[in-house]
């Protein structure tokens, strides 16, 4: 939010909670309905891609990989907010973000060819004064030159992701201390036979998240943060280590299943990342899963090993299919996620030219449950001239859309 609560008057709190009763209720029904007039901004350019929208605000990231910078959009004047900032030509990742007031954080996997980097970008923004600023960036050229690197992780002290070389080499786990600079490696004992699996990753509760999806199969396992070089045991930790790992939790889909993404998701209902997956069933032109992996230790009998469960898995199948990035129209993006982690909104093709956007929402009171809805949709807006959605705020009600001719369109539903 812009604000801190506790600095609000008691009047503007009780204006915050009957927005998000009605944003809420609204939300709960099967069909979502539009609230109001619906912004259209044109960005100006269009070869952008979208990084994030910054939760609670008027204000979008954007990558530019002609310039290799990031700039700030904002909606509500129609402008670009600052001057960009020099960060990279290609990001592959992103991490959802930290909010704090007047000012959101983001850390990146990137690229300038041929060298692979890990970036952090701050906007700060309140007092009539924006502006952006690279807060942390790493060459990771000394890793190693073959080294295959994915998933970005971050919290406020370290920074990583995984890696590995081609084909049959085990994944490894590249960490850095923000602060000092001090990296370190951790070997594992799994195996990218070939780079179709689908790997997230996470920091939450003290513990690195790994998800490993693969045709049929899903996986999640737990780290401990001691390995990685915190601020309090930097000093002390060696600079290779090797893990053995185990999956705390792991999930047999079916056989025609196929991995899309997993999404690295905001921590404060405990669902770091969520997976989707599509597959081709009975159902008419196929459908997509959508599981929210919890990080509550629950017992269940499908724990491995009968050990405590430590990853539940909330999932729903909604019929239709992702438009693949190879497709006219749409680009796939990484955030579609609300920043609570309590949304999900996706373009679904159903077939003979009917596109819908399904709303897929996570309870954190009933977390092995989510449930799905189809957004009502302006009549001015046609889907299938859409890129993709940029976001879900579950703060102001809105999801974001950008058009083929980058305009910038912000449909209200409170």
């Amino acid at each position: 939010m812009d604000e801190e609560l506790s600095n609000l008057s008691l009047a503007d709190l009780k204006g915050i909670a009957q927005r998000t009763l009605l944003l809420n209720r609204n939300w709960a029904l099967p069909v979502p309905k539009v609230a109001g007039p619906v912004r259209v901004t044109n960005l100006g350019q269009n070869d952008l891609d979208t990084l994030c929208q910054v939760p609670g605000s008027r204000f979008y990231l954007f990558n530019s990989p002609s310039n290799g910078t990031v700039g700030c959009w904002d909606a509500e004047r129609g402008v670009w907010a600052c001057s960009p900032v020099q960060v990279a030509e290609d990001i592959f990742d992103a991490t959802a973000g930290r909010a704090e007031r007047g000012r959101f954080s983001v850390g990146l996997l990137a690229k300038n060819r041929p060298h692979r980097l890990l970036v952090i970008v701050t906007l700060q923004y309140g007092e009539g004064v924006v502006s952006l600023s690279v807060d942390f960036k790493q060459d990771l050229s000394f890793a190693s030159p073959g080294l295959h690197t994915m998933t970005v992780f971050w919290s406020k002290e370290v920074i990583g992701c995984l890696a590995t070389d081609y084909f049959v080499h085990p994944i490894c786990i590249l960490a850095i201390n923000i602060k000092s600079g001090k990296y370190v490696f951790i070997n594992t004992d799994l195996i990218a036979e070939d780079l179709t699996v689908m790997w997230g990753a996470v920091l939450s509760e003290n513990k690195l998240v790994l998800v490993a999806e693969e045709d049929g199969t899903t996986a999640v396992y737990h780290l401990p943060d001691s390995v990685l070089p915190t601020d309090r045991n930097v000093a002390d930790i060696p600079s290779q280590t090797t893990v053995t790992l185990e999956p705390t939790y792991e999930v047999k889909q079916a056989q025609d299943a196929t991995s899309i993404a997993i999404l690295s998701n905001g921590t404060h209902y405990g669902v770091p990342l969520v997976s989707i997956s599509s597959f081709r069933d009975n159902m008419a032109y196929g459908s997509v899963r959508v599981r929210f992996w919890t990080t509550s230790t629950i017992s269940e009998t499908c724990a491995i090993a009968d050990n405590p469960l430590e990853a539940v898995e909330s999932s729903i199948k909604v019929q239709g299919r992702i438009p693949s990035p190879g497709e006219a129209n749409f680009v796939w993006h990484p955030m579609i996620l609300s920043f609570s982690s309590r949304a999900l909104a996706t373009v679904l093709d159903c077939g003979g030219g009917e596109y819908v956007i399904s709303l897929i929402r996570f309870d954190p009171s009933h977390p092995t449950k989510c449930t799905s809805h189809l957004l009502e949709i302006p009549p001015s807006i046609n889907l299938a001239m859409f890129r993709h959605i940029i976001d879900v705020d579950d703060h102001r009600g809105i999801v974001a859309l950008l058009d083929m001719d980058s305009n910038l369109h912000e449909i209200p539903y409170v």
